[in-house]
């Protein structure tokens, strides 16, 4: 029901402009029940979208012609619409233009200025007019002025017309007529000098007539004394009215004023706060990108620490070459020494001299064999510590994830530098291991030669 009578309601507002001006009343209704409406939340979206501009144009275009023929009625018409169109502000930028253009025009500053004037709308117009910007406000301060200034002259010209008009003669045509010829009469006897013969009773009843004319015309003085003096203090009334509206718009006006410092007041600190926030965002970034230099750096010299520790893992893989071409060569000559035993008998003190050779020889190969030993025991050591190292790495890559969340590329390459670096460390192990595995094929070695030395002994 509430949407089919906002239908109806749409419909009366598009027909304004022909109909404002015969059925005033029901518009006014119709624009008070669109504010009704609009207290719905639901409701506002679907007002704005019907109400079109161009309706609420032909309704302030109809409201000057309103204005001649009723002057409450064009009032409360005018107030209503521009309630509306102020409502309607919030939803399009295009309201809000027209209201001020409306608000600056001279038709309706006059209105509103009248509606001041007026008991019923005065309040209305007091509530619209604290929403209105300060240029309207200032017109409509001039345009109620112009008002109380033409009014106050109205009534001084309605009370001069008042005393000319009290001011008329007593006397009426024929008594006029024979006063006119009783003067005429006496001044032509008089420059006749004939003065002598004017009669006693027509000298009388010129005296009387000018007697009652005075009298006439002090009764006269006298009302249009009490006129001026009713005038006065109803021009003293008005005085004060004017003073009180005078003061309503000053302190309207004032408000309006305050609220304007305290906008400007809140700007400034809006913009002082816009500032503060800008500097510190500055300096956030510079440190964010100081962190990041750091972090660069210290990658840096973890990469090259890393390259340092490939290039003693490869002085170390030469070194086991090394060894098992030694190791290859002392077997190929234990060999050939036990072929030569087997065949040759007679050779044995050669044998046994050059067995002490390689005993020297294994000795001095065990003693290198213990330096291996000990060398692998640092390799061991400086791998734990390259582990703690590579441990430190990945913490710091973590805490460099999280403080460098939006440099995506290079926490990948960071993640793929340590997946490069695990695949080494894995290398290394392997290569441990493998260096264990031939370290106890030399310690076999050893002690299968040890082996071989009681049984010759023996």
């Amino acid at each position: 029901m509430l949407l089919l009578l906002y239908f109806k309601c749409v419909v009366r507002l598009y027909n304004s402009a022909r109909e404002v001006s015969v059925n005033g009343d029901c518009f006014i209704d119709v624009l008070q029940l669109f504010q009704e409406i609009f207290k719905f939340e639901q409701m506002k979206s679907k007002i704005a979208q019907v109400v079109k501009l161009q309706h609420m144009e032909d309704v302030f275009d109809v409201i000057p012609t309103v204005y001649e023929e009723s002057k409450c009625k064009s009032i409360l018409l005018c107030i209503s619409a521009l309630t509306l169109l102020s409502s309607l502000a919030r939803y399009d930028v295009a309201y809000l233009h027209l209201h001020d253009k409306l608000c600056s025009s001279f038709d309706i500053q006059r209105i509103l200025a009248a509606g001041l004037c007026e008991d019923q709308t005065r309040i209305q117009v007091l509530k619209h007019a604290s929403a209105l910007p300060k240029d309207s406000l200032a017109g409509l301060a001039r345009t109620l002025s112009g008002n109380s200034s033409m009014q106050i002259q109205s009534m001084e010209t309605s009370a001069n017309s008042t005393s000319s008009f009290t001011n008329h003669s007593t006397l009426n045509l024929t008594e006029g007529g024979h006063v006119e010829e009783l003067v005429k009469d006496a001044v032509q006897k008089l420059d006749k000098k004939e003065i002598k013969s004017l009669t006693v009773s027509s000298v009388m009843t010129l005296f009387e007539y000018k007697v009652a004319a005075a009298s006439h015309s002090e009764q006269n003085l006298y009302s249009n004394l009490e006129l001026a003096q009713n005038h006065c203090t109803e021009l003293q009334q008005t005085i004060m009215e004017m003073d009180t509206r005078v003061q309503q718009m000053r302190e309207l006006l004032l408000k309006n004023q305050q609220c304007a410092e305290i906008l400007n007041v809140e700007l400034q600190e809006l913009t002082h706060i816009k500032e503060v926030d800008r500097v510190n965002y500055k300096n956030n970034v510079k440190k964010y990108q100081q962190d990041l230099t750091d972090k660069e750096k210290m990658l840096r010299r973890k990469q090259f620490e890393s390259e340092s520790l490939k290039d003693k893992l490869k002085s170390i893989l030469e070194s086991k070459r090394n060894l098992e071409i030694n190791l290859s060569a002392l077997q190929d000559e234990i060999a050939a020494t036990t072929s030569i035993t087997n065949e040759h008998s007679v050779q044995m003190c050669a044998l046994e001299r050059k067995l002490k050779e390689t005993d020297s020889f294994y000795n001095d190969l065990s003693e290198k064999i213990e330096l291996l030993d000990e060398a692998q025991e640092k390799s061991k050591s400086i791998l734990t510590e390259r582990e703690a190292e590579a441990a430190n790495l990945r913490k710091e890559n973590t805490s460099l994830e999280r403080d460098i969340a939006n440099l995506q590329m290079l926490n990948t390459a960071q993640k793929n530098t340590a997946k490069e670096k695990d695949q080494e460390i894995k290398k290394l192990r392997e290569e441990l291991s493998d260096l264990k595995r031939i370290r106890d094929l030399i310690a076999d070695i050893s002690s299968g030669k040890k082996e071989m030395k009681k049984e010759r002994s023996e």
